[in-house]
């Protein structure tokens, strides 16, 4: 707080240093040398110096060794302990056959020392360096602070989206997507037909190991689609499109996922029916409105899709046969029928009351 105020302070006023030194003709001096360039607090004891930089906050104090109440050495480590006064820079000022004073001066954190008599070339340099070197100091740690806090911004909504999606929410300067929101969305259901099956009959090890490549796939095409991925377990996994980030043209993104999708899964397919396992994927895909944000308790948190839009997109994931995307009506009105689509239904679908049309791919 206190260097965020003398930072602010510094950008629309001179600098302000404390000089201290119990000799008034010291003192004299220094308001010599430094009065033209920066505003001066003074001070002829320890314990005022100490009083005032809590109060005044200077830039920089200036600091005799040999003080009335307390040496300089006593001074200088009271305000290195203390939060408030911990980054003010101080320059010792030392007698010329004091050589020891240096090392102890940098030992209790001064920054610099000039030594007596004083040479107002000296002094003026030594303020003007250390100075300078404050508010670089200063200006770095606000920029890794803000840098600190973007990260951990990005580590919290990676925890949601994948990374470019997270990227590029960040760069929004919002997190909003994360709090309770409507939305129209295209939802894609994709689920593997005759996954129970396979899994009835295969080793552990060998389903595992053909999760494993079908999920490395199935990363990479919603990746490749900006879809975000919402409900996910071994067999099944639900996307959405234009939520967090919002595209004009989502339904046609979606499509092509699916399409892609069902593509990049084929060789896998063929390469497990080969050990005799007949594993395909089915696709349902629906558009309309639906309510997203995250959802859980501290410690775990997911985001969520809540809406008739995905429950119809599972239903008809459900319905659609081995390699076959179902599109419903909605979504197909957007789209325009594609060549090869044929209409299909109506199916009657479990928590839907009339019976539901769709598109076959």
């Amino acid at each position: 707080m206190a260097a965020n105020l003398r930072e602010a302070r510094a950008a629309r006023e001179r600098a302000r240093v404390l000089i201290v030194d119990d000799v008034a003709s010291n003192l004299l001096i220094l308001e010599a040398m430094l009065s033209r360039d920066y505003d001066l607090l003074v001070s002829m004891t320890g314990e005022e110096a100490l009083r005032i930089a809590t109060a005044k906050q200077p830039d920089l104090i200036v600091l005799d060794v040999k003080l009335p109440d307390m040496d300089g050495y006593e001074v200088c480590r009271r305000l290195k302990r203390d939060g408030a006064t911990r980054s003010i820079p101080v320059i010792f000022c030392t007698a010329l056959d004091e050589v020891e004073d240096e090392r102890r001066g940098f030992e209790v954190g001064a920054v610099d020392y000039v030594t007596k008599p004083l040479s107002e070339p000296v002094v003026q340099a030594r303020v003007r360096a250390h100075l300078s070197l404050s508010q670089h100091s200063r200006m770095l740690a606000s920029t890794v602070h803000a840098q600190s806090d973007q990260l951990a911004r990005l580590g919290r909504l990676r925890g949601f989206f994948s990374p470019k999606l997270a990227e590029a929410i960040l760069a929004s300067g919002s997190e909003d997507a994360l709090q309770t929101h409507r939305r129209e969305i295209t939802a894609v259901r994709c689920d593997l037909h005759g996954f129970a099956q396979f899994n009835e009959a295969a080793e552990p090890e060998e389903v595992m190991a053909f999760l494993g490549e079908y999920h490395a796939i199935l990363g990479r095409v919603i990746d490749a689609y900006d879809g975000v991925l919402m409900r996910f377990s071994g067999e099944s996994a639900m996307v959405i499109f234009n939520d967090p980030m919002p595209h004009e043209n989502h339904p046609e993104m979606a499509l092509e996922m699916a399409v892609a999708l069902r593509s990049a899964f084929a060789p896998l397919a063929a390469r497990w029916r080969e050990r005799g396992q007949s594993v395909a994927i089915s696709i349902g895909m629906a558009l309309g409105f639906a309510t997203l944000g995250a959802i859980g308790f501290p410690g775990r948190w997911d985001y969520g899709v809540i809406g008739r839009v995905a429950d119809l997109a599972g239903r008809l994931a459900a319905m659609a046969d081995a390699g076959r995307i179902l599109v419903d009506q909605r979504a197909m009105a957007r789209l325009g029928a594609p060549a090869g689509a044929k209409r299909v239904g109506p199916f009657n679908l479990e928590g839907f009351a009339a019976p539901v049309s769709a598109w076959a791919l």
